[in-house]
């Protein structure tokens, strides 16, 4: 399992517990709080993290390949 793979469980595994913890002292604003940060927050800034430092390789206009999305002139 790579260390992201086992980062994003382990931060999943804390926050669940820290939800289910708030839930049972009666503190349901900040369960709430804590399960959409958790639960929707994380995986965007982990989406995040990848579209910054993991870029394709462009192509360079003397390759001579076609852009993928480029329309074709007739």
């Amino acid at each position: 399992m790579s260390p992201w793979r086992t980062l994003n469980l382990v931060v999943l595994g804390v926050a669940t517990a820290g939800v289910i913890w708030l839930a049972r002292h009666h503190q349901w604003l900040y369960a709430g709080l804590l399960a959409l940060a958790a639960f929707i927050g994380w995986p965007l800034v982990f989406v995040w993290f990848f579209g910054q430092h993991i870029t394709l390789p462009r192509l360079s206009p003397d390759s001579g390949q076609e852009a993928p999305n480029k329309e074709k002139k007739k």
